[in-house]
């Protein structure tokens, strides 16, 4: 069984100072505040790769009390929090950079709360999103510097404090895309991870390293057990990290699958459930929800508190055995119907084949433009429309579908 792990695709940005407005849609379950992704349970940001487009988000449920964010502070109620700046540390050289240093920039979204999109009432969740085209590779360490405004009942005051260890892997332009053939444990087969690396790379090396830290090769391709490897890189005088690379285990039977059950949602609402049902599992599964522009919005079983849009997850259990569902819909319900249009835009990204769909009936418009605002594309469908979009330039593009009354745009990222 072989996996696509890993690819690297080129994408031609024209205005890196456009910025795509994040939506604050990730499942929170029960806490009553925390961020995602969250460095306590091990999480990070996406790696990013120097000279590629960029995009990732952090998810903020804003504490309710001043002592969730100094544990020294009163227990008085937090009446919003500002993110003021984030420091970028290289954890080899220590080198402090700010985002615009090292190609990326940042957006907050605080649903038009406040005047300053960066500051955050109190129990609210919100996003920021994280986007640019890196130019300075390297393991980062990022500090998120705030400042929190509670009142006693007489006097408004501020605390300024960080939030450290959060972390970032920028990485070399080295690898297209990594291929893993799985291995049987029971039999004693060894299975493979294939690497296309950049072409005219020169002073090419590699370390491929096991779970315990242990180096086991260093070989362009690696022949192990099955497990989960992590491989240092380098070529051009550039050396990069590359993590949790799989071979998987063929003595386990995978019969993972999965069914569902969706609640539709209100209008403006967040209400929408998609209730997992999974079966067949090698001990654990862990699943991965995310919207359809590709962003991670929850890692619970089930999706809660979720708006209207097309939804997708990945399940995965203990043996490595993986079931995908996509296209999972959460509309209005039956009387909110008609108050919105209803579609779905499958694959984002795309580079070949854009299908957009609506299961609404009647005619629907639809325009394309780029970044600069140009269209590029208009036609009209009723309840699906395929386009070739092979041959257009790299970037962002922004797509509106709309109805004789209302209309819905999204954001669209061609892979070059």
């Amino acid at each position: 069984m072989k996996r696509l792990l890993y690819s690297i695709l080129a994408i031609s940005l024209t205005a890196s100072t456009v910025m795509a407005q994040c939506d604050a849609d990730y499942d929170f379950g029960e806490i009553s505040w925390g961020v995602y992704p969250d460095a306590a349970q091990g999480e990070s940001f996406e790696p990013g790769v120097v000279q590629h487009d960029y995009y990732d988000v952090m998810h903020i449920l804003v504490p309710s009390s001043a002592q969730d964010i100094v544990a020294t502070l009163p227990p008085i109620p937090l009446d919003s929090m500002i993110l003021t700046g984030i420091t970028f540390t290289h954890t080899e050289t220590m080198v402090e950079y700010q985002p615009e240093e090292i190609g990326l920039e940042y957006a907050c979204n605080n649903n038009g709360d406040l005047p300053n999109s960066c500051a955050l009432l109190g129990s609210q969740q919100y996003c920021m999103a994280i986007q640019g085209v890196p130019t300075v590779p390297g393991m980062y360490q990022m500090s998120l510097e705030v400042t929190g405004w509670f009142s006693n009942g007489v006097d408004q005051m501020s605390y300024p404090t960080s939030f450290d260890n959060f972390s970032m892997n920028i990485q070399c332009n080295l690898i297209d895309s990594i291929v893993s053939t799985s291995g049987n444990s029971e039999n004693e087969e060894v299975g493979s991870i294939d690497l296309t690396i950049v072409d005219g790379l020169s002073d090419v090396t590699f370390e491929w390293y096991n779970q315990f830290n242990d180096m086991i090769a260093s070989t362009e391709d690696l022949e192990a057990a099955p497990g989960t490897y992590y491989l240092i890189m380098s070529g051009d005088g550039c050396t990069s990290l590359f993590e949790n690379i799989e071979i998987g285990d063929n003595a386990y039977d995978c019969l993972l699958e999965a069914t569902y059950e969706i609640t539709t949602t209100d209008e403006g609402e967040m209400q929408g459930v998609i209730d997992l049902t999974v079966t067949g599992a090698n001990g654990d599964a862990n699943c991965v929800w995310t919207n359809e522009d590709g962003i991670v919005i929850s890692t619970n079983e089930d999706l809660e508190n979720a708006g209207i849009g097309t939804y997708s997850v990945s399940i995965i259990d203990e043996a490595g055995c993986v079931f995908e569902l996509s296209n999972l819909i959460i509309t209005l319900g039956v009387d909110e119907m008609q108050a919105a249009v209803v579609w779905s835009m499958l694959p984002n990204p795309a580079n070949n084949i854009l299908t957009i769909s609506s299961p609404q009936t009647g005619v629907k418009d639809i325009i394309i433009r780029d970044i600069q605002g140009r269209i590029v594309y208009s036609s009209t469908f009723s309840n699906s429309e395929k386009l070739n979009v092979n041959e257009w330039d790299g970037g962002f593009y922004f797509v509106t579908v709309s109805t004789t009354n209302v209309q819905s745009t999204r954001r669209l990222v061609i892979n070059k």
